[in-house]
């Protein structure tokens, strides 16, 4: 659904899709990560959303944003804006990212294998939308199936 930007970090865990949202999650540099929430929403405006890690992570710090305010709650990244709906759900909508700071998503090493479980067990959730007053189609007209 999305291409990975020339020499970037891979994905932790390679992203999750649900139908209104798109979450990736990428290795910025040791415990610095970047989460990205993609809205594919047939609904509307994504306002507010909740990622939490997966069991045995520990958010130390939510460093910046862009799309979205978002912070720290309860080793939650909690985040407020106003995410634009898709113009058609055959595409992508708005997104937003957030840079934050965690432990124990690292991988480890046991008999010279490295084993990563990445963000399996996170999970975003959507608090509020704000419905768009018209349909937003699954096509776009003229561009064939």
């Amino acid at each position: 659904m999305s291409s990975r930007e020339k020499d970037s970090p891979p994905p932790v865990a390679g992203g999750a899709a649900t139908d209104d949202v798109i979450t990736q999650v990428k290795v910025l540099a040791a415990n610095k990560y970047q989460l990205r929430v993609t809205n594919v929403s047939g609904v509307g405006y994504l306002d507010t959303f909740s990622w939490t890690p997966p069991q045995g992570v520990t958010i130390a710090a939510v460093t910046s944003s862009e799309g979205a305010r978002c912070q720290l709650v309860d080793n939650n990244i909690s985040c407020t804006g106003k995410i634009a709906p898709p113009s058609c759900t055959c595409e992508a909508g708005g997104s937003m990212t957030v840079n934050f700071i965690a432990t124990g998503l690292a991988s480890t090493f046991a008999d010279g294998y490295e084993t990563s479980y990445g963000v399996v067990g996170s999970f975003l959730q959507v608090t509020s939308v704000t419905p768009v007053p018209y349909h937003i189609p699954s096509y776009i007209s003229g561009r064939g199936v």
